[in-house]
């Protein structure tokens, strides 16, 4: 039997309906099975700083800021999050991780350094968004690490850990 569990599944994209099954349905899929099948099993729930919504320039968020998510990928990863919560409350070993904007090696052209990534490589025009816009940056192997900690920490763990750099960097400078 399992002695943790790490949910990395979900959707970033899509329609409000996929964006449920793949956060929210999946999440509760994955916990029932947990609870029936290998209940010791620590639960890690791979959540996102979508969760919180965003904030003010010059802030960062600490893991007891109120969540405000501001589209259906927040609102679903939030859900999500809320069901490994729950469980946790009920005396599952379930904690949450609220990873921040990842990057690194095997991004996904979703975000945007994957996108400037891949533009990079197949043509000369690279297109984006707004740069304008602040974003606490993480490195994918320190997600791993973490990740990691977590998973195989002896003991309790807090509900919910931050993930990121706890500074903000415009996305420009990126």
């Amino acid at each position: 039997k399992p002695t943790v569990v790490v949910n990395a599944v979900g959707a970033t994209l899509g329609e409000p309906a996929e964006l449920v099954r793949a956060n929210v349905i999946a999440v509760e899929a994955l916990l029932a099975s947990v609870r029936d099948h290998a209940g010791h099993a620590r639960f890690v729930q791979l959540g996102s700083a979508a969760e919180y919504g965003g904030a003010p320039h010059g802030t960062s968020l600490a893991e007891d800021a109120e969540p405000r998510p501001l589209g259906p990928y927040g609102i679903t990863k939030l859900a999500g999050a809320e069901l490994v919560l729950r469980a946790q409350r009920a005396g599952a070993d379930a904690v949450v991780l609220r990873i921040f904007d990842v990057i690194g090696p095997g991004a996904p052209h979703t975000t945007l350094t994957g996108r400037v990534i891949r533009d990079l490589r197949s043509r000369q025009l690279i297109e984006v968004g707004s740069l304008d816009v602040w974003r606490d940056f993480v490195d994918v192997r320190d997600v791993a690490e973490a990740v990691l900690a977590v998973a195989l920490a002896d003991g309790s763990v807090p509900p919910v850990l931050n993930v990121g750099t706890g500074r903000a960097t415009l996305a420009r400078d990126v």
